[in-house]
C-alpha cells in the first residue's frame, strides 16, 4: 500500500486530510522493519453517539526484513561460485528474485534468480561473469511487472577480482621471495668462501716466515749449554794418573752419504774435500756429531728436490725453494766446520755458526 510522502515525519500537517495527525514508530524490529501507527485526530466539530470525536488507526510495513549477507566477500573471483545467504524473517514474501547490479555503470543484469518457497533461510550460489563491483539486489516477485521496482533488500557492494591477474601477481611476489633469499644464501657462501681462502694464504704466509727465523738467541743459548755440558774443557792427558788414552773410533760412511757427498762435490775444484766421510783416520766424538747433522741434511735436501718437481702453488713452490737454499747452506757451512779447531777439540768455543745449523731443522 503506498502511502502520502508528506507522513515521513511526526506531528507534521498532512494537507489532503483536514485535519492533524501523529505519526508513531514502534523500534525494535529485526534489521530494517518499522511497524509505523497514524492516529488521525479528526477536528470537524462533529459527533457520533456519546462521542465528541473519532480516532482512526491505520497499521502499515514500510519494508521487509530480509537480509543479504555474503560470508566472504575479499576471495571472490570470476567465474567461480560465490556463496550468498538469505536471512529469513516473518513477514518476507514467499517468492523473492534476486540482481546482480553494477553501482559504477548504474545498470543491473538480465539474468534474475528465483528464490520460491522462502519460508527459511536459503544459502545460493551465483557466478559473476565478470570482474567489478558487484551489488545483489532482492525484488518482490510481483514487482518485475513495474517500469521502475524498488528492492526489497541489498546487499553491501563487493568486488569481483579477475582470477588470471590475481594468480600471476601472487606468482610473481613468490619468485621475487625465492630468488631475493637464493641470491643472500649465495653472496653470504661467497662472502665466507673469500674470507677462508684469505685466511689460509696468511695462515701459510705465517708458517713460512716461521719457519725462515725459527733460531733465537734462546734456542742457540741452550744448544751452547748442550755442547758444553756433553763436550766439558779438554784436560791435559799427560796430566792424569790412571787415565788410558780411549782407543780410536772409526765411521763407515753409508751408501747414501757417499753418493751425497759426490753430488755436491761436483764442479768444485777439488774433489778431496768432498769425500770426507771416507777418511780413515779417527773421528773426534764433534765430527761424529757434525757428521750426523750433514748427513740428515742432505737426505732432506734430495727429499725437497724430489718435490719441487711435483704440482705445487706458487706459496709452496716459494717455499720448498727457500728450504733447499737454506738446507744447501746448512750442508756447506757444516763441511767448512768438519776440520775446525772446535771439531778437532783444539777449542771449547762453539762456533756461532753451527749454532744455526744445529738449532734447526
Amino acid at each position: 500500500m503506498n502511502w502520502p510522502t508528506c507522513c515521513t515525519s511526526s506531528s507534521r500537517l498532512m494537507k489532503p486530510f483536514p485535519y492533524n495527525s501523529t505519526v508513531v514508530t514502534v523500534e525494535g524490529r529485526p534489521h530494517n522493519s518499522h511497524l509505523i501507527f497514524f492516529i488521525f485526530f479528526p477536528q470537524i466539530g462533529m459527533s457520533i453517539g456519546p462521542f465528541h470525536s473519532i480516532s482512526f488507526l491505520s497499521l502499515a510495513f514500510v519494508s521487509f526484513a530480509l537480509h543479504i549477507e555474503i560470508p566472504d566477500d575479499k576471495h571472490i573471483f570470476q567465474g567461480q561460485n560465490t556463496t550468498v545467504n538469505l536471512m529469513y524473517e516473518n513477514g518476507d514474501p514467499p517468492v523473492v528474485l534476486l540482481k546482480k547490479y553494477h553501482p559504477t555503470r548504474k545498470n543491473s543484469s538480465n539474468n534474475v534468480l528465483s528464490v520460491a518457497n522462502f519460508t527459511v533461510n536459503e544459502t545460493l550460489n551465483i557466478t559473476f561473469d565478470h570482474s567489478d563491483k558487484y551489488q545483489i539486489l532482492a525484488f518482490r516477485n510481483d514487482s518485475m511487472n513495474q517500469d521502475h521496482p524498488s528492492p526489497i533488500a541489498s546487499s553491501f557492494v563487493f568486488e569481483v577480482q579477475d582470477k588470471n591477474k590475481d594468480h600471476s601477481r601472487h606468482g610473481s611476489d613468490k619468485g621475487l621471495i625465492v630468488g631475493a633469499v637464493l641470491g643472500s644464501v649465495a653472496l653470504v657462501v661467497i662472502v665466507l668462501f673469500t674470507a677462508y681462502l684469505i685466511f689460509l694464504r696468511s695462515r701459510r704466509r705465517r708458517s713460512f716466515q716461521d719457519r725462515l727465523v725459527r733460531h733465537s738467541d734462546t734456542p742457540a743459548s741452550s744448544f751452547v749449554q748442550y755442547l758444553y755440558a756433553k763436550y766439558p774443557p779438554r784436560r791435559d792427558l799427560r796430566s792424569t794418573n790412571n787415565g788410558d788414552i780411549p782407543p780410536p773410533v772409526y765411521i763407515s760412511p753409508s751408501p747414501t752419504s757417499a753418493r751425497t757427498s759426490l753430488r755436491y762435490s761436483m764442479g768444485t775444484k777439488s774433489i778431496s774435500s768432498s769425500t770426507t766421510s771416507f777418511r780413515q783416520k779417527p773421528l773426534t766424538d764433534r765430527q761424529m756429531d757434525i757428521q750426523g747433522r750433514l748427513h740428515s741434511l742432505q737426505e732432506k735436501l734430495l727429499k725437497l728436490e724430489g718435490a719441487s718437481w711435483r704440482g705445487q702453488d706458487e706459496i709452496e713452490a716459494a717455499e720448498n725453494d727457500a728450504e733447499i737454499l737454506d738446507t744447501k747452506s746448512k750442508i756447506g757451512t757444516l763441511k767448512d766446520f768438519l776440520e775446525s779447531s772446535w771439531a778437532m777439540n783444539a777449542t771449547d768455543v762453539v762456533p756461532s755458526e753451527l749454532v744455526h745449523c744445529f738449532t734447526s731443522y
